[in-house]
């Protein structure tokens, strides 16, 4: 699946910490973007870190 994130960047005030690393601004995107980002994620969470599905929560 492929989701196009608009204005895509690296935000510039993060950049002039040498402490951190620079952060990624995602941008802004309509409800029906933000949803399938969030489904990609989830599936994403499920399939890489054990019990972590709503079937098998950890307590």
């Amino acid at each position: 699946m492929r989701i196009t994130l608009p204005q895509l960047g690296v935000g510039p005030v993060s950049c002039a910490s040498g402490s951190i690393a620079p952060l990624v601004e995602l941008g802004r995107c309509n409800p029906d973007t933000a949803q399938r980002l969030a489904n990609v994620l989830a599936d994403f969470a499920k399939a890489a870190v054990p019990g972590h599905s709503p079937e098998g929560q950890r307590p």
